[in-house]
């Protein structure tokens, strides 16, 4: 009871965090959304530990690297299933980096999915090993 206390809260951190620093994932119905989205995810999860038991020694010959590919499938997965999470196209606004001058542009829609992905990815690792 403990650790499925503990999956939901870092699931809902996460989908928390990643929605509100404008990333592109979008949340509706307020805190409904936001706790309905949190549990689907953390069902999701539980189907991905049965996925990775699967996909073992491929992610030995690939060196970790369908694991990553299979998250980002899963959490795809995961926001066209629940009906208050949605993705919306990344606008990257203007920016300078010393001599090197970055323009303004919109990730479409898969490359903000895989973004999403990544940034649910570090906040669950992050809230995972802060509740240890």
């Amino acid at each position: 009871m403990k650790s499925l206390l503990k999956g939901f809260i870092t699931s809902f951190l996460s989908v928390y965090f990643t929605s509100q620093i404008k990333s592109g994932l979008l949340i509706k119905n307020g805190w409904q959304g936001y706790f309905s989205s949190a549990l689907l995810l953390l069902l999701i999860l539980f189907l991905k530990s049965f996925a990775d038991t699967l996909l073992f020694p491929l992610n030995l010959l690939t060196l970790n690297l369908t694991k990553w590919i299979t998250f980002i499938l899963f959490v795809y997965f995961w926001v066209l299933v629940s009906p208050d999470a949605q993705i919306s196209p990344l606008a990257v606004p203007d920016s300078q980096l010393g001599p090197l001058v970055f323009s303004q542009s919109v990730l479409p829609y898969w490359q903000s999915a895989i973004i999403i992905s990544l940034l649910i990815i570090f906040y669950l690792q992050f809230f995972k090993w802060l509740m240890k």
